[in-house]
């Protein structure tokens, strides 16, 4: 549909009954992830990171059977594609770059409008931890875990790009380029938003590597981090470890092998 500001708009009723693909229950949304998936689409496009919208809410008052946990106890134009991985590749950074972890990113649950479709099991990250998934169901492997999003995005590309050959829509030349505009998007996109989060004049590697093994290993809080940064007022005199000290309320003190406040003795940079 065309709205009033005429922009074309895509709209979708989700969870209204069976489907072929509703893993062979009724089909219907309950109230619980519904809601969950409302409130994080709002603080997503809050962020600045493309994504879909609800437009309404609306009950039948029945009760709908889920199996919660899945643990068996229920209660054509060859620039599209490229266009496609680009935006894929934008979005994937924009999670990075929040600590956002999307927890399944199964082919059927990525959008060829690059936009943030599917609020499952999701989760933003506390303590950094490149293994983090919100997905008790991924826990084994962690396929879908905050550092393999960017990767599995390409997987999903890769499959995306196969079918549109197999279709005959685009050749073996434009598949392997839309591909290459995926990496080399996403490595653009990286560079720009890792930059910025740490008020550099311009891309460092190897202090930006060096940082996130840092807070990985001292359990740093990767939203409060990198806000508490604004808070360091440094100049040439200041000793470093006043610098560091507005950075403490960002780290996190292991208990039992259980990462937990208030701030641990140390800090590595």
């Amino acid at each position: 549909m065309v709205n009033s500001k005429n922009q074309r708009w895509e709209l979708r009723l989700k969870g209204a009954g069976k489907t072929p693909y509703s893993r062979f229950a009724d089909g219907l949304a309950v109230l619980r992830s519904s809601i969950r998936e409302f409130l994080c689409s709002e603080a997503i496009h809050s962020l600045g990171i493309p994504t879909t919208h609800a437009l309404s809410l609306v009950t039948t008052g029945k009760y709908v059977t889920h199996d919660m946990f899945y643990d068996g106890n229920p209660k054509d134009e060859p620039a599209w594609a490229v266009e496609v991985a680009e935006r894929t590749a934008s979005m994937i950074v924009k999670w990075q770059g929040v600590g956002f972890t999307h927890g399944v990113m199964n082919t059927d649950n990525m959008s060829v409008l690059g936009l943030t479709i599917d609020y499952g099991p999701f989760g933003f990250l506390d303590a950094f931890d490149p293994g983090f998934t919100p997905n008790t169901t991924d826990l084994p492997g962690r396929r879908y875990c905050f550092a393999n999003q960017p990767d599995v995005g390409l997987w999903n590309m890769a499959r995306f790009v196969s079918t549109l050959s197999s279709a005959n829509l685009i050749n073996e030349k434009e598949s392997d380029y839309a591909l290459e505009r995926y990496g080399t998007t996403f490595m653009d996109d990286y560079q720009l938003v890792m930059t910025k989060k740490l008020g550099l004049p311009k891309y460092n590697k190897q202090l930006i590597s060096k940082l996130l093994n840092n807070m990985e290993v001292d359990k740093v809080d990767y939203t409060n981090f990198f806000r508490l940064l604004s808070n360091i007022k440094a100049d040439s005199t200041t000793p470093d470890e006043e610098l560091l000290i507005p950075l403490k309320a960002a780290l996190y003190r292991v208990v039992g092998g259980i990462a937990g406040r208030p701030e641990s003795t140390s800090f590595r940079l």
